[in-house]
């Protein structure tokens, strides 16, 4: 779902969820869900996908099948979750959360993008709107009767050529898995990057958690796709080792008490909803103060970069 990707984005998927949970939730089979869906004159890429996995079904294929088929345009998680829910009967729980799950997910999303706007408008003035106003004042100063559009027009051409490059090379590097894996292995301990990115992946985990435990999935089952849904691979690795002793038959929370990646806040969390019962709350509880604790720490790094591109904008136009 990022740069150039082929799989379904966050609102997509928000929308093929829900819709498909109502309809399922009226007791309409599956197969009947996606004729429905695939009729409905609503996104195109929700449409197409319905008719896909509708012919998918037709031919024979269970639910599970059709979307493992389609995992090139689905989420990984959305395709695991769909096969652990056909396997335990459980998909009129899980397709809910899952529409619940995507529709947070997507909020969070649109919160990030609105904090790093501003610094995103004054980058953009200090690429594109110093370069034009210093043609403008030369254009004055000299006197020059020129016309002013070649030279503006040549500045922009040139600099959204470069932009396009810059954004064409990360969309290829992030699709090439070694890098991907340094890139996450690295950001996990540079700082500042390492505040963010650890508290926004124990946030994804505890919600991925929250979600798991609201439908009654085993624990040596969610860890796993919980783990994936962090984001990181280390973190994950960390993660999974917990798979073992739930096996064995310990608690959640002696199986993640090793964790490096999981707080002693976390850890305290986990603790008291497995001792109340209420683990789905406790998850959710983690969920959103890790949340919120990297969402300050993201607000404090945009006011100083923020603070840095002024200057720098000021001396650009000096």
């Amino acid at each position: 779902m990022g740069l150039l990707s082929p799989k379904l984005s966050l609102k997509h998927m928000t929308a093929f969820c829900r819709g498909l949970a109502l309809a399922h939730g009226g007791g309409i089979p599956i197969p009947r869900c996606m004729q429905l869906l695939a009729q409905k004159p609503q996104i195109f890429a929700v449409r197409r996908l319905a008719e896909r996995l509708k012919d998918c079904m037709e031919r024979g294929a269970t639910f599970a099948q059709a979307v493992h088929w389609e995992r090139r345009r689905l989420p990984d998680f959305f395709v695991a979750l769909i096969a652990v829910g056909e396997k335990t009967g459980t998909l009129h729980h899980v397709l809910p959360q899952l529409a619940a799950y995507y529709e947070e997910q997507r909020e969070l999303r649109g919160e990030l993008i609105r904090q790093i706007t501003y610094p995103a408008c004054i980058l953009a003035c200090i690429w594109f709107g110093i370069p034009v106003l210093k043609i403008v004042l030369v254009n004055a100063t000299v006197g020059s009767k020129a016309g002013l559009l070649g030279p503006i027009w040549d500045v922009l051409r040139y600099r959204l050529i470069m932009l396009a490059t810059i954004l064409a090379l990360v969309s290829v590097l992030g699709h090439i898995p070694p890098l991907v894996r340094l890139c996450q292995a690295a950001l996990l301990y540079a700082w500042p990057a390492s505040r963010v990115v650890r508290r926004f992946a124990r946030a994804r985990f505890g919600w991925a958690m929250h979600f798991f435990a609201g439908t009654g999935i085993a624990p040596h089952l969610a860890i796993p796709l919980a783990a994936q849904s962090a984001g990181l691979w280390p973190m994950a690795r960390d993660l999974n080792k917990a798979v073992a002793p739930l096996q064995a038959g310990a608690t959640l929370t002696e199986a993640l008490a090793p964790s490096r990646y999981l707080s002693r806040v976390n850890k305290g969390h986990i603790e008291v909803g497995e001792r109340s019962g209420k683990l789905d709350e406790a998850f959710a509880s983690m969920a959103r103060e890790e949340y919120r604790e990297a969402m300050h720490v993201v607000r404090m790094i945009i006011r100083t970069i923020g603070g840095i591109l002024i200057v720098a904008l000021g001396f650009g136009i000096i």
